[in-house]
């Protein structure tokens, strides 16, 4: 392998042989060649060094082209791990920036510039009730009664206390917050409502639902599944044993939980429950007039161990 080239020949000059300092370059043309002139001598000479100029300057251009060839390639792997890495470190903050969205939300909402505040009711119910209605779980009507939202507004159904009491389920002894324990205490189930309190709080789980994000079709069908059963004739019946409006109460009570089970279980299907379904008001009936009956026949004996 030839020793590669030290300069550039591009920026050589051919010698001048013709120069007396030459002399013996041309002698040495001419020793073998009989009659040769200097002239001719240094002639030869001159081309000899270009051809071999020429030979080196093509040697020198390829040594560059491969030289920057070779920086080039250096110069794209850097560029290609520093992107590499940027991009890396993009995802990383990315990553943080979504995770810190996602606990502090309300600090990076945008600002809807001359967007006012809706005009809707402020929703009062406890913090884990809403939770129930994001996941579009059943929820007793009773978290809308004036006496669940005086509990929320002291703090009752919404404070985590700290302190914990000994519950006993199924033979098994836990610890379950006093709060719950509290609320669990004080509710009262759908059929149990007063029916004005049934209306005022049916109203309030619309807004409720309307809070949490669900759609405007869904809470419009439970608007009239509602007004069904406040305009519904047993609600104005003059019914003094009140087993008419206590149907109604058992009514919904039992097809708001119907419907919400089928829709969250696989696979469900979302029924309009605004539709009243005749054959299960007769059985709500039935159902209000044996309980009317045995609270009239537990009145009686009451009043007979009193009396004796």
């Amino acid at each position: 392998m030839p020793a590669p080239i030290a300069t550039d020949p591009n920026l050589e000059v051919c010698p001048d042989y013709a120069a007396p300092g030459m002399e013996a370059m041309r002698q040495a043309v001419k020793g073998g060649m009989e009659g040769l002139t200097d002239e001719r001598a240094v002639e030869i000479l001159r081309r000899s060094w270009e051809a071999n100029n020429a030979i080196q300057k093509t040697a020198w251009a390829q040594r560059v082209a491969e030289e920057e060839a070779a920086a080039a390639e250096r110069e794209r792997e850097v560029r290609t791990e520093l992107e590499r890495r940027a991009a890396i470190e993009l995802e990383e903050a990315e990553a943080i920036a979504k995770e810190e969205r996602k606990k502090n939300r309300a600090m990076h909402l945008p600002i809807l510039e001359g967007v006012g505040l809706p005009d809707r009711p402020l929703v009062t119910v406890a913090a884990n009730i809403m939770k129930d209605y994001r996941q579009m779980k059943y929820v007793y009507l009773w978290h809308h009664t004036d006496k669940a939202l005086q509990a929320v507004e002291f703090g009752v159904a919404t404070v985590e206390s700290e302190t914990l009491e000994q519950v006993v389920t199924d033979g098994v002894p836990g610890l379950v917050p006093a709060h719950i324990l509290k609320t669990a205490k004080a509710l009262i189930k759908d059929e149990d409502l007063q029916f004005w309190e049934y209306g005022v709080a049916s109203q309030r789980s619309l807004a409720a639902m309307q809070e949490a994000g669900w759609r405007p079709e869904v809470i419009a069908m439970f608007g009239r599944f509602h007004g069904a059963i406040q305009t519904h004739q047993w609600a104005s019946s003059f019914d003094k044993t009140g087993c008419d409006h206590k149907a109604l109460l058992i009514y919904q009570s039992e097809m708001r939980q119907r419907w919400f089970l089928e829709a969250n279980k696989p696979g469900g299907t979302m029924f309009d429950i605004s539709v009243l379904n005749d054959a299960a008001l007769s059985r709500a009936q039935t159902q209000a007039q044996k309980l009317n009956y045995a609270t009239m026949i537990s009145g009686m004996k009451q009043q007979v161990r009193t009396e004796y």
